[in-house]
Order: structure tokens, then C-alpha cells, then sequence
């Protein structure tokens, strides 16, 4: 899988597609402090399963430019969230994209039933230099639920969800997904009225899987090599909590096991159809056992909230001796440990994993709050980082190494918000000069970290051929954000944003791969009517600030920002909308309206292969409608 061709890397593609799943089907015992829904660093790849709520919102999965912060639509707010029992909703992106939903509901005093589906078309769109950049992709989900019981007794709840790519082309990637078949279900019983010292609880079972096949010639120009992969995930969850509720106090308890098994394969369509190149994933078997505490205290003006949890996670791997049998490659994933990081070693893990919160909250004028959150947060390495077998030459080769241990997050997040002259909401009428001011800084030390990285003959490392390897190392992470909002008129508002972060290789001394330079969005609305009729205009001016923090280098670092130092770049935005009570809500508007030629610096599809980025779209009208009755 060269990177020559524009493969390399392809494993990571199915890495948190079960990530992805077990937080989509997450439940109502989610703990303060959790685990097991923790993702690697700039690890994600295929798109997060889109809730049951979020059907009508109208983002596309594959909207190529970064939104931080997302402009202001309360027409479509007001519309989708009315409790009216059908809502239809269709949108149209100039650039490259369609979208179709509808959500059907249904709910009486002690039941509620809900089902919902949503299509979304990918095609070619043009550059700011009009330029035609190959890109598509078919998306259908559906869903489909209900709950039953009193919500001051017990209520018990159930849903299914099940989502499906085609044919699609990824921004930056050249291993296409030509199926995706991802889904799961779960059901969930929370009771109120426990007997005992308890007086809450509940519980959940769920189930996820996911189906991928990909190539690099069904939908692209043949590459140099006929290359194919096949992925089987799934995903089992089970949890339960307790809780006492007194007052101003609540103390809790929580338990949860897990299990999951991964299978990918490679095939060289060039030895034959079923030419095995590679077991990807040598069938990984992952179990997790769970308990955890937390404490939640109100004293006057003080709120505090402290939690542990400990993890026991086991993984193993069933076909790590299996060996392919073609020229491109006979190793088998056990071979490949051996050759890259020593023989005689162990392929079993067993973390004992530690995790830890403490958050204060305290109110110093009516207005007026601050905050500080301590946490230590342990990440055992996911199936791909320990157990990837994707052997064949060095350029094609991803060697997972199963001895990795868990990353540990130390982070310390101080903030502060603070309101004045009335202030309400951004986008609600309040008296002209009222204004908010939020703002937070971050420092994440992770000792541990897993990063991907090139053979070099590291510590730890036996060859240096420039394969992609796994490596602990220790780095740091800073980031600050700050957030501004002020009502020049009580119906006109401005708003300003503003992140940044920077990310420290610590052991290496070079910089963090793929973290986002400095960023601003300053937006201006205005808005106005009443229940019956309202309406708003605005625009966005996004400056993204010079990348020149790069790990770009192979020969020196993991070379993932590959096209090294970005220069900085500003787009403007416009947009505006009506809405006619709760029943109809239109938004138009236009992106990039200068038709600006950039690129993000973050890739689309990170740890994929080194073909250039491509350029974001150029000016881009966006047409959205929502309709319920």
C-alpha cells in the first residue's frame, strides 16, 4: 500500500469505526469520568454515526472546510425542535452536495416512539481556482426508537440505528470506501424510585458493528497496485449505576464490561481475487471490565465534582501467525513484531488503568463564574496501534507493536465566564451594550503517548526502513480559547472566537503532528420578529493563522503534516434565513464569497497517505428548508 499510490496508512480507516459506535450508543450511565470513549490523537477517519436528533440539522458529513464555531440559524433551531409529528427537510450545496431527511414522531404521556432517515449525495466540486477536485460519496441513515414508563418512576427506552456509505471518495485519500456498513442498537432502563439507600439507577445493553470493504481502483485512475481491504467490527456494551440523590449531594456507583472483536484482511487483486497481502487485523479480541465513583456537592456558591474510575483491559490477537502467501509479502503480523521491535515478546496486554477528575465550579458574583478541572485521563492503545499487520515492502507497511502501553493524561483546564447589562443569549433580544466574555486555558501533559512514527532505528526499534510504526512518547498539549459576544443594538449582535494550541514531542524534540494553528471568526447578525414570523442575516469572517509548527519530515519525524509549513488565509461568509412560526424555516447563503483559493491545514483523512492536499471549496451557495406539521 505505497505511498506512492496513495494508499499508505489504510488501516487507520477502519481504526475507530467501533470507537465511533460504542460513543453513538453510549447511555444514560455515562459516568463523569469515561474511559472508554477516549480517541487517539488526529485519529479519526470514517464519520461519527449522526444521532437521532441531529437528522434534520442539515451538516454534511464530508463538509470539507472547518467549522469551529457554527454560524447562527435560529429559524432552523425553533422549526426542529417544534414537537410537531412529521418534519421534512432538504438541502442543497452548491459545491458538491445534497441532503434529504425526514423525521417522523409520536409521544403520549407515558410513551414516545420516534423514527427518522437521512440521505446525503456527494459529488466533484471546483477549487477557488476553479480547479475540479474528485470527490463523492452516498450516505443513507435511519433510525428508529421509543421509550416507555414514567420519567418519576422508571422508563425504559430502545433504539436502533444503522448507517451506509457508497462510493466514496475521500478528500486526501486514494484508498476509497467503496461499502460502509455500520449500525448497532441499545436499551437502556433508568428508574427513579429505587428502594434502599440508592433512590436512582439504571443500566444499558448495546451492540455495534461495522462492515467496511475499500480499494484503490473501483472509483480512481489504478494506481500501481490493485489493492483491496475487508473489515469486520463489533462491539458488545453492558453497564449499570446507582446513585443517592440528598439535597444538595449526590454520591454514585458504576460498573461496565465490554467486548470487541476486529478483523480486517488485504487482498492483491494483482495474485488473484482472493489473494491474501496482509492481515490488517489479526483478529483482535479487546475486553474491558469497569467500575467507578463520583461525588457531586452544591455548597452555596461552590459546586464541586470528583470521580475515579479503574479499567482492566485485556487484548489479544487470534491470527497473528497466519502468513499470506503472495510476492508482495509473507509475513505474518508476528514475524512483522518481531522483525521491528525483538522476538521473544509477549503479544498479550493487560492494563490496569487509573483515571481521575476533580472540577470546582465557583460563582463570584451573580453573573459572574469560574472553574478549574484537574484530571488525569488513561488510554490503553487502540487494536490498529498494538496489532497492526500490514506488512509487504517497507513503503507499503504499518506494523502495530502489541507492547505499547496506555498513554495518561494529566490536564489542567482554568476558565471563566461572566455576563453584563442584561444579557441573555447570542441571538435573543437583550438591551444594547450587554455583552458576554468566556474564556479557558488548557495544559495536557501525557506521559506515554502513542504516536504513529517512521522506522529510524529509535530505542526500541530494530530496523530503519521508513515503515510506519508505534511508538510511547511523552508530549505536551496547550491550547487557549476565548469567546466574546456583545449586543450592539438589542437586534444586532457581534461575536468574536478565538482558539489556538500547541503540541510538544517531547522525546524527540519536535513538534506534535496535526495540531491547528490560531484561529479567529468574527461574526455579525441581525435579527428580528416574533412567534409568528422572525428572520436573521449575518456574516462570518474566518481567519486561520500560518502554519509553521510542522512534523513534516519522514528522514527526521512521522512527516504526517507532509506538506509542511501552510501559509494563513481568511474567507467571508454570508447567510440568512426565515421562519414562519414553528412550521417552515429557510436559510441561504454563501461560503467563501471571494471565491478564495485555500486549504486547511489539518488533513481531511489524518495518518493516510502523502498525496497533496486538496484545496477547499470556492464560492459556494447553500440552500437549506425545513417544513413540520
Amino acid at each position: 500500500m505505497s505511498v506512492r499510490v496513495g494508499v499508505r496508512g489504510g488501516a487507520a480507516l477502519v481504526t475507530v469505526i467501533m470507537g465511533v459506535l460504542v460513543t453513538s450508543v453510549a447511555g444514560a450511565a455515562d459516568a463523569f469520568v469515561d474511559t472508554s470513549v477516549l480517541t487517539r490523537h488526529s485519529g479519526q477517519i470514517l464519520p461519527v454515526m449522526i444521532p437521532y436528533d441531529s437528522a434534520l440539522s442539515g451538516k454534511t458529513t464530508f463538509l470539507y472546510r472547518r467549522e469551529l464555531v457554527a454560524a447562527y440559524e435560529p429559524g432552523f433551531d425553533i422549526v426542529g425542535n417544534a414537537p410537531k409529528p412529521v418534519a421534512l427537510m432538504a438541502g442543497m450545496n452548491e459545491a458538491s452536495t445534497s441532503t434529504l431527511a425526514t423525521r417522523l414522531r409520536a409521544a403520549g404521556q407515558d410513551w414516545g416512539v420516534g423514527a427518522a432517515a437521512r440521505s446525503e449525495q456527494g459529488h466533484v466540486y471546483r477549487d477557488g481556482n476553479g480547479s475540479q477536485i474528485d470527490f463523492g460519496y452516498q450516505r443513507e441513515s435511519q433510525w428508529l426508537g421509543g421509550r416507555w414508563g414514567n420519567p418519576s418512576e422508571t422508563v425504559v427506552s430502545v433504539a436502533f440505528a444503522r448507517d451506509t456509505l457508497d462510493n466514496t471518495k475521500l478528500l486526501n485519500y486514494g484508498l476509497d470506501v467503496d461499502y460502509l456498513d455500520q449500525g448497532g442498537g441499545r436499551m437502556v432502563v433508568d428508574s427513579a424510585k429505587l428502594p434502599g439507600w440508592f433512590n436512582q439507577g439504571g443500566g444499558m445493553l448495546a451492540w455495534g458493528y461495522a462492515h467496511v470493504d475499500v480499494d484503490n481502483y473501483s472509483m480512481r485512475t489504478p494506481g500501481s497496485q490493485l489493492i483491496n481491504g475487508v473489515g469486520d467490527h463489533q462491539v458488545w456494551r453492558l453497564n449499570g449505576w446507582a446513585a443517592h440523590d440528598e439535597g444538595a449531594s449526590r454520591t454514585a456507583f458504576g460498573v461496565e464490561g465490554s467486548q470487541q472483536h476486529h478483523t480486517a484482511k488485504r487482498f492483491g487483486r494483482n495474485y488473484g481475487p482472493d489473494a491474501i497481502t496482509a492481515y490488517w487485523l489479526p483478529g483482535v479480541n479487546i475486553q474491558r471490565a469497569s467500575t467507578w465513583a463520583e461525588q457531586k456537592v452544591t455548597l452555596d456558591a461552590t459546586k464541586l465534582e470528583a470521580a475515579l474510575r479503574y479499567d482492566l483491559v485485556s487484548m489479544s490477537a487470534d491470527d497473528v501467525h497466519n502468513s499470506p502467501s503472495t510476492p508482495v509479502s509473507t509475513s505474518s503480523a508476528q514475524s512483522l513484531y518481531d522483525s521491528y521491535y525483538g522476538s521473544n515478546r509477549d503479544n498479550d496486554s493487560l492494563d490496569h488503568n487509573v483515571s481521575g477528575r476533580l472540577r470546582a465550579e465557583q460563582t463570584l458574583a451573580p453573573n459572574a463564574l469560574a472553574f478549574a478541572d484537574l484530571s488525569r485521563m488513561v488510554r490503553s492503545p487502540d487494536y490498529t496501534e498494538r496489532y497492526n499487520g500490514n506488512g509487504g515492502p517497507a513503503s507499503m507497511s504499518e506494523v502495530g507493536d502489541p507492547q505499547l502501553v496506555p498513554e495518561k493524561h494529566h490536564k489542567l483546564t482554568l476558565g471563566s465566564a461572566v455576563t453584563g447589562g442584561g444579557y441573555k443569549q447570542y441571538g435573543q433580544t437583550s438591551p444594547a451594550g450587554a455583552w458576554r466574555l468566556e474564556g479557558n486555558a488548557s495544559h495536557d501533559r501525557v506521559q506515554d503517548f502513542v504516536t504513529i512514527d517512521t522506522a529510524r532505528g529509535q530505542s526500541g526499534v530494530l530496523l530503519n526502513n521508513g515503515a510506519l510504526i508505534y511508538r510511547n512518547v511523552d508530549v505536551a498539549i496547550s491550547a487557549l480559547s476565548a469567546d466574546a459576544q456583545s449586543m450592539l443594538t438589542d437586534h444586532v449582535a457581534v461575536r468574536l472566537n478565538l482558539t489556538g494550541q500547541r503540541g510538544r514531542n517531547l522525546s524527540d524534540n519536535r513538534p506534535l503532528h496535526q495540531m491547528a494553528p490560531f484561529e479567529a471568526s468574527l461574526f455579525l447578525d441581525t435579527f428580528g420578529g416574533d412567534s409568528d414570523f422572525g428572520w436573521n442575516a449575518g456574516t462570518r469572517l474566518r481567519a486561520v493563522a500560518a502554519k509553521k509548527s510542522v512534523d513534516s519530515n519522514t528522514a527526521t519525524g512521522n512527516g504526517q503534516d507532509y506538506t509542511g509549513p501552510e501559509s494563513g488565509f481568511a474567507t467571508l461568509d454570508i447567510y440568512g434565513g426565515l421562519r414562519f412560526n414553528d412550521t417552515v424555516a429557510i436559510t441561504a447563503g454563501i461560503d467563501n464569497l471571494f471565491d478564495k483559493l485555500y486549504r486547511e491545514h489539518l488533513k481531511a483523512t489524518p495518518q493516510t497517505s502523502q498525496a497533496p492536499m486538496p484545496n477547499a471549496p470556492g464560492r459556494t451557495l447553500v440552500l437549506r428548508a425545513l417544513v413540520t406539521f
